[in-house]
């Protein structure tokens, strides 16, 4: 019974930090869409 509630714990934890990596990544990929030339700027930048 302990090792299933740690277990839900885990998957708990997982599934938070999946959540979490989604709505950072919906961000990121909202701002590239609706502000290319500042991709682009950012790209040229770091390949220095």
């Amino acid at each position: 019974m302990m090792s299933q509630n740690r277990q839900e714990v885990k998957d708990r934890i997982r599934s938070e930090n999946d959540t979490k990596m989604n709505l950072k990544s919906e961000i990121e990929i909202r701002t590239l869409y609706e502000n290319p030339s500042d991709s682009n700027r950012n790209s040229k930048r770091n390949s220095k």
